[in-house]
């Protein structure tokens, strides 16, 4: 009896020892492809997903921190290329909440580029708590995109 106490106790300070990361993106492993899924309406509650969007788009995250965007319509493909890189919430806003942004800048102007200043090569997505990446252009009003890891 002794000696099952023993390794109940030993397995339980094993155990609890055990570092668990909480940080999705860490598990979600960000570089990779990413597909468009759904695509909210600006100023109406509008939701269109899958096959039903007017196009299907993807972001192709590299490893060496480029990247390519790729939008498909009925009779054209449009792409875009250029560099990421992950950020902290903290690192470009005065909070100390530890959401993780997606910090894209496109080599040249592109109507791919959807975001709220339109001088900025720069486009904010942020990874949210079910998994999915999601822009910030639907915060001036621009159309909510909502992106899923394949």
């Amino acid at each position: 009896m002794k000696n099952i106490l023993a390794i109940i106790l030993i397995l339980t300070v094993l155990f609890s020892c055990s570092k668990e990361s909480t940080d999705d993106t860490d598990v979600l492993t960000y570089k990779g492809k990413w597909s468009l899924v759904k695509i909210t309406g600006s100023f109406s509650s509008t939701v269109t997903e899958g096959l039903d969007m007017e196009w299907q788009e993807d972001y192709m995250l590299n490893y060496d921190g480029t990247f390519t965007k790729t939008r498909t319509t009925k009779d054209t493909i449009l792409m875009a290329t250029g560099t990421y890189r992950l950020l902290d919430e903290s690192e470009f806003m005065n909070t100390d909440n530890s959401v993780k942004y997606l910090e894209t800048t496109f080599d040249t102007n592109s109507t791919l580029l959807a975001n709220c200043y339109s001088q900025s090569l720069t486009e904010y997505l942020y990874f949210a708590n079910d998994l999915k990446l999601r822009n910030t252009y639907n915060a001036c009003d621009g159309l909510g995109l909502e992106y899923a890891k394949e």
